[in-house]
């Protein structure tokens, strides 16, 4: 009986002609409409978890580096497993690394641009070096860690290795891979998607050095099921973990991307026009939004930074640092905070001089303090912003003197 099979997105369809008694080429139009829909609508999503980097080392202390592409991820049940120097260790045994992400609430509702470091050995990561804490946007654990992930220690072959994302349901993610330039058995037949890489390299990977992919200024940049150096970067000069890719010739590329994913999209903020409260020492503002809905708008992580100005001058604040009430954003000073999406009313109380003009501006941000100040890392801000909104505290109205 011949069989013909389709391989449509990620899902590989075998069809028996003579089961549907078929006339053309054993397909019904009907059947593969049906196939063609089935799988776009099912196999064509953009990954939800991207293999960013990895490490290779001789000791305890290599490395995974995840990038969470999409908001509300969620990865409980999902597993992560590494493969062996020849890419056959899922075809032909059983001997392999693999971790299983907890049913806990750390993996559930992950925000997009979220950065997961999960080292492959419990002895490579000190207990101070655990950070569990995802309103931050970073994550750091490793791949023993009870009731966090479940599973056995991983490791990266030298000579080649796949590290791969899959669902509860063994449902292909993305994978990061390197060997040679033609990559067979579990690359290709364990894997029918194109949401993987394979770095070539004839000489394997070193210890010390890594797999990243890069440049990756957009999501095309980590998928395509390619073997070759135009999107994967590997070496000892440009390890970074936990922060965005880079390689000689590209070092913005992918921080630009990162940036992207990390912010609050929003395309637009409106600042409405201020309300007059000088008598009570006071400007009450309000604002609307435009673009982008909070997904999980109770969390505390997407707020705003309402800054003041006695100018029309604003630059956007910088990423990975957290602001306090009177500091300056170039020349603006900041007024204050507003820590949950949903809530779109300030009220400024600051000493207003008569006959000053005030200029005011708001961004949007996700994420709290890291604790490593870096670009991508730590609060992230739209640099968009809202337009800016004007208002002039009068001088008194001069009173009369009757003599009399």
């Amino acid at each position: 009986m011949l069989s013909l099979l389709y391989h449509i997105c990620n899902v590989t369809v075998t069809i028996k002609p003579n089961t549907y008694s078929t006339k053309i080429n054993g397909l019904k139009i009907s059947l593969l409409l049906f196939l063609v829909w089935f799988g776009f609508k099912g196999f064509c999503q953009t990954p939800s978890v991207v293999v960013s980097e990895y490490y290779n080392s001789a000791g305890n202390d290599e490395w995974i580096e995840l990038l969470v592409i999409n908001d509300n991820t969620d990865l409980r049940g999902y597993t992560i497993r590494d493969n062996g120097g020849s890419h056959r260790s899922w075809i032909n045994t059983s001997s392999y690394g693999v971790a299983t992400f907890a049913n806990i609430s750390l993996w559930n509702n992950l925000r997009a641009g979220t950065i997961i470091i999960i080292y492959l050995r419990s002895t490579g990561l000190s207990p101070s070096g655990i950070d569990t804490l995802k309103t931050d946007g970073f994550i750091q654990i490793h791949s023993q860690y009870s009731g966090y992930l479940n599973g056995t220690a991983l490791t990266i072959g030298g000579g080649g290795d796949i590290i791969q994302l899959r669902t509860q349901n063994k449902d292909h993610i993305h994978a990061l891979a390197h060997r040679d330039s033609i990559p067979s058995y579990d690359f290709n037949d364990s894997i029918i998607s194109n949401h993987k890489l394979n770095h070539f390299n004839l000489s394997g990977v070193a210890s010390g050095n890594n797999v990243s992919i890069c440049p990756g200024g957009s999501i095309n940049d980590y998928i395509g099921g390619t073997s070759d150096t135009l999107k994967t970067s590997e070496g000892a000069s440009y390890i970074t973990q936990g922060l965005p890719n880079k390689r000689a010739s590209d070092t913005t590329s992918n921080l630009a991307y990162w940036r992207s994913l990390r912010q609050p999209p929003f395309t637009g903020i409106t600042l409405n026009t201020p309300i007059d409260s000088f008598a009570f020492g006071k400007i009450g503002l309000t604002w609307t939004t435009a673009g982008w809905t909070d997904p999980d708008s109770t969390d505390g992580t997407v707020g705003y930074i309402i800054l003041r100005n006695t100018t029309n001058s604003f630059v956007p604040p910088t990423d990975g640092k957290t602001y306090s009430t009177l500091d300056t954003v170039g020349t603006a000073s900041v007024s204050g905070h507003v820590n949950l999406s949903p809530t779109l009313a300030y009220s400024d109380n600051y000493t207003f001089n008569c006959g000053t003009t005030y200029y005011y501006k708001i961004y949007a941000f996700r994420y709290t303090t890291n604790g490593v100040l870096g670009t991508a890392r730590g609060r992230a801000y739209n640099e968009t912003g809202s337009n800016f909104s004007v208002i002039t505290k009068p001088y008194p109205t001069a009173q009369s003197i009757n003599p009399n």
